[in-house]
């Protein structure tokens, strides 16, 4: 599934393009930051479990180090639906994952179909899974209202080659909504040296008779003393032009690493976990579009800016 960049309105407009093949094979500039991100927008129906991305769109975006933009480009970018699955790990189309448990209907409690989200180009590949959890009835207010939960677990990651180096990749979630919604959040706080695993829970907030379930996530990257991190709210290296109001139901979850010399960052695979917790009166759910993005972020590792082209 591909749709064009002015259909989520990803980042910047009146910047020129990119350039054709042969003028991107000069040597880059040390102070440029190669962006590749997608944006994408989908629906969840917590009472009929039915889920669906509406539109996905990707894009090349060149900055300096001041954050600039100095110009941009569209990329192709896919969206392969799962099925949902009782299996506890998997393999994405890159990485190793866990972010998968089996659902139980006696207790109301249900995964849905999960999606992947990838894109690249000549030098670079990101790909990150989304799974979706609703737990109906999940408890009661003090008004007597019964609430719906909805957990959406994101893992996966990227990589680069041809002496590029990423300085940043990531995956965030939110909700099309002004009011909060968000109760609970969760993402990777560094990884383990030996296996390389990047890993986060979150479980749901119920009552009984219902038995709280914990989903963990997974991912395992290339160790390194660099940041396994997560923020809430707008975080500026994602450029994606969602409007403020969204801000207070996002979920960031990113590796980071400087990029103030060449050597700076990964030439390796790196990613991370987001967890969101959502909640509402099960007879007023929120407006059911939900958005979501991925980026990665790059320099060229190589003296006088001799790497093959980015994208």
């Amino acid at each position: 599934m591909v749709a064009s960049g002015a259909a989520l309105a990803l980042a910047v407009s009146g910047a020129p393009a990119v350039a054709d093949d042969a003028a991107e094979r000069d040597p880059i500039p040390v102070e440029e930051i190669h962006v590749s991100q997608a944006g994408f927008e989908f629906s969840i129906d917590a009472r009929t479990l039915e889920a669906e991305v509406h539109s996905v769109a990707a894009e090349h975006i060149v900055q300096d180090t001041e954050g600039n933009v100095l110009r941009t480009g569209t990329l192709d970018a896919s969206v392969d639906r799962g099925p949902v699955s009782t299996s506890s790990n998997g393999t994405q189309q890159v990485g190793d994952y866990t972010c998968v448990v089996e659902g139980n209907p006696d207790s109301y409690f249900f995964p849905v179909a999960p999606f992947d989200v990838s894109f690249g180009g000549n030098s670079n590949f990101t790909s990150y899974l989304y799974h979706p959890y609703v737990q109906w009835y999940a408890r009661e207010l003090v008004t007597g209202e019964l609430t719906d939960q909805l957990e959406i677990c994101s893992t996966g990651g990227g990589d680069v080659w041809n002496s590029w180096r990423q300085n940043f990749n990531g995956t965030t979630m939110t909700i099309e909504e002004a009011t909060t919604y968000r109760i609970g959040n969760n993402w990777g706080q560094g990884v383990v040296e030996n296996s390389g695993l990047v890993s986060a829970t979150l479980g749901f907030q119920v009552q009984d008779p219902r038995v709280p379930v914990a989903i963990n996530g997974s991912v395992t990257v290339e160790p390194s003393t660099d940041t396994y991190t997560g923020n809430l709210g707008n975080e500026p290296r994602y450029l994606l032009d969602w409007p403020v109001e969204w801000q207070a139901n996002r979920v960031n979850a990113f590796y980071e690493a400087p990029d103030t010399f060449i050597w700076d960052g990964s030439n390796h695979f790196q990613g991370n976990v987001a967890h969101v917790l959502y909640e509402w009166v099960w007879t007023n759910p929120p407006n059911l579009n939900y958005w979501g993005g991925a980026t990665i972020r790059a320099h060229c590792g190589v003296s006088l800016g001799l790497c093959d082209p980015f994208n």
